[in-house]
């Protein structure tokens, strides 16, 4: 053995190592996937939603209050001839009192959440978000994983509006 031997040895370990991470790394993406969404600001908070749970986004038009409800159901506005509710996700999160912002927008889900409307004061961008770069629920929100995904590294909660159609004390007045 000489060292062109050694050297060539080396070398193709080198070469199989770097092969290996690529790889690796390829694997890795294919697990991962990406979805995009929507982020809004509703009060002093961010949020986010999966765009493909949406049917669509519009200015808000007159809300409608009903009586004897909870105060996280805004009320109800008609889109496309038919009743949709409206709920303000900042009051049923945090102070119950405070009021959120100028509820310029409604967000509303798609499919079998047609009915079902979100305020926002403001809308954001729509970003795309690998599911492992969603970061776990703070502490203040434990309880909440069944509607909420968890945190964007901008601080904006990740929602869920099929979890949130089957989270009763969301929809119960």
């Amino acid at each position: 053995m000489n060292i062109t031997d050694d050297f060539t040895r080396q070398h193709l370990r080198d070469i199989l190592k770097q092969r290996a991470r690529r790889y690796f790394k390829d694997q890795n993406r294919e697990e991962t996937s990406t979805s995009e969404y929507l982020t809004f600001r509703r009060g002093t908070a961010g949020f986010a939603v999966s765009v493909p749970e949406l049917q669509d986004v519009h200015t808000a038009p007159e809300i409608v209050p009903l009586p004897l409800v909870a105060r996280h159901i805004a009320g109800v506005v008609p889109v496309r001839g038919e009743i949709t509710a409206v709920y303000d996700l900042y009051r049923f999160l945090y102070d119950h009192n405070e009021e959120g912002g100028e509820q310029e927008y409604l967000i509303r889900g798609g499919g079998d959440l047609a009915n079902i409307a979100l305020i926002a004061d403001e809308l954001l961008s729509v970003i795309e978000l690998e599911d492992n770069s969603i970061n776990p629920l703070p502490v203040s929100l434990a309880g909440c994983e069944a509607y909420l995904k968890g945190i964007t590294e901008n601080n904006e909660i990740v929602i869920s509006l099929s979890g949130l159609r089957n989270h009763e004390p969301f929809f119960n007045a």
